[in-house]
């Protein structure tokens, strides 16, 4: 599983699979480095060793990324349908109180400081499962430290960003076509005609408030909602609520000029106008109703897939939440990614294609179905100690914090014999029982 194609010195990519292992280790809050699996080094020469590898130049994004991409093309070539699924998104990384932290940038609504990372998520089209990340951009004071460049780019617009993201992914040699998956934020008149022109497959959430020629009338998207014939597609969970999708369809078109919203490090620029063709895309409107009818969530979609049903392409939105989960893996219920140590910003980039690479390893076991499969979830779960929802087999934290305590077992199993740990057992806990009267 560990096995890959990366460009990295055999010397580096022994020190990478250790840390891949150690980042399974779901529990961490003290992250300078990793915690040391129990065996002869200790943990000061563990973090010490992070360090360095991190710090090492022959150590760039570029091979990093690469087990994660091949992990993708096989699992898109053997286990997807028609097509891979690519979501795009950002997310905040908070770094307020690390003061020693080089080349932080304001970020949200607060300004506090930090970075922000741009992530393209792989998911499968059979049932949204994910698969791997496959480019990572940070962005940072001195620029854009991204997995599709060997240097630090100069700071660029959000949405052109994920333009340069598309075309990137675009070259990495996928077997099925890819169709890129974003949120209102890339609702762009110019980025659709481009994208559309290069021959790239997207799924945008749009913004109601624009306005569109349909059946040769100019007006408001949601306007439109009030000509179309909805049928319900199928039943959904928002938030813990239960609903059911409706889901509907027409063909509008895009005349006017464009007007990017670009933004630099927190800041907007000016807009300019940008004339173009008129552009045809399908709109697809999916609704959220409650048992009682309420209106629970509304989503217009632009698209230029052509072969599949509406109710397909609501489907893939739906999975987008996919890579907000993946955010929270790596942020609060795994990897703990807004407390780690590293300093330069390159190192915290390299460490999160790390980390990823722990979650796939993990995702791989939650989407296999073979018997051994589902009795290492079992194993995992158990050893995690932690308690599932009724109804629930595993959850993706459950089985990284399982999955350290198997490690750890495993290097202990190295060091000592079963009879010796067992004694070591009867010695650590006998103050938690009757006293051994030997």
């Amino acid at each position: 599983m560990l096995d890959t194609t990366s460009s990295l010195e055999p010397r580096l990519q022994k020190r990478y699979k250790q840390l891949v292992k150690e980042h399974l280790n779901a529990s961490q809050t003290i992250a300078a480095g990793l915690r040391a699996l129990p065996r002869g080094t200790t943990a000061f020469a563990s973090v010490q060793a992070a360090w360095r590898f991190y710090a090492n130049e022959d150590v760039t994004l570029e091979a990093l990324v690469e087990p994660l991409i091949f992990s993708a093309r096989e699992a898109v070539l053997e286990e997807s349908l028609a097509y891979a699924l690519c979501l795009h998104d950002w997310t905040d990384l908070n770094y307020a109180n690390h003061t020693r932290k080089e080349n932080r940038i304001e970020i949200g609504s607060k300004k506090t400081l930090g970075f922000q990372l741009q992530t393209a998520l792989v998911i499968s089209d059979r049932d949204g499962t994910p698969i791997a990340p496959v480019f990572e951009s940070l962005w940072a004071e001195d620029g854009i430290h991204t997995t599709r460049s060997r240097k630090v780019e100069e700071d660029a617009p959000q949405i052109d960003e994920i333009t340069e993201s598309i075309n990137h992914i675009s070259q990495l040699g996928f077997s099925k076509p890819v169709v890129h998956i974003i949120d209102r934020g890339a609702d762009s008149v110019a980025h659709y005609r481009a994208w559309d022109k290069s021959g790239h497959l997207f799924l945008v959430r749009a913004d109601d408030k624009q306005r569109v020629l349909h059946q040769g009338r100019d007006i408001l998207l949601s306007e439109v909602v009030d000509e179309l014939d909805f049928k319900a597609s199928r039943p959904v969970d928002v938030n813990g609520v239960g609903g059911m999708q409706f889901v509907a369809e027409t063909e509008v078109q895009i005349v006017r000029p464009a007007r990017p919203h670009r933004q630099r490090k927190g800041v907007v620029e000016r807009r300019k106008v940008i004339k173009g063709e008129p552009i045809s895309l399908r709109l697809v409107v999916t609704q959220i109703r409650s048992a009682d009818e309420t209106l629970l969530s509304q989503w217009f979609l632009y698209t230029n897939v052509k072969q599949e049903s509406a109710a397909t392409i609501a489907l893939w939105y739906y999975w987008r939440w996919k890579i907000e989960s993946f955010f929270k893996l790596l942020k609060s219920a795994g990897h703990n990614l807004e407390q780690w140590q590293q300093e330069k910003p390159e190192a915290i980039a390299k460490r999160l294609l790390v980390a990823a690479m722990a979650c796939v390893i993990v995702w791989q076991l939650a989407r296999a179905t073979s018997p051994e499969a589902k009795e290492a979830r079992k194993l995992l779960v158990r050893l995690s100690g932690r308690q599932m929802r009724w109804g629930k087999a595993f959850t993706e934290p459950a089985l990284l914090a399982g999955m350290w305590v198997l490690l750890a077992m495993l290097e202990a199993l190295e060091q000592y014999k079963v009879s010796e740990l067992k004694g070591m057992a009867r010695t650590i806990l006998q103050g938690f029982g009757r006293p051994d009267r030997r």
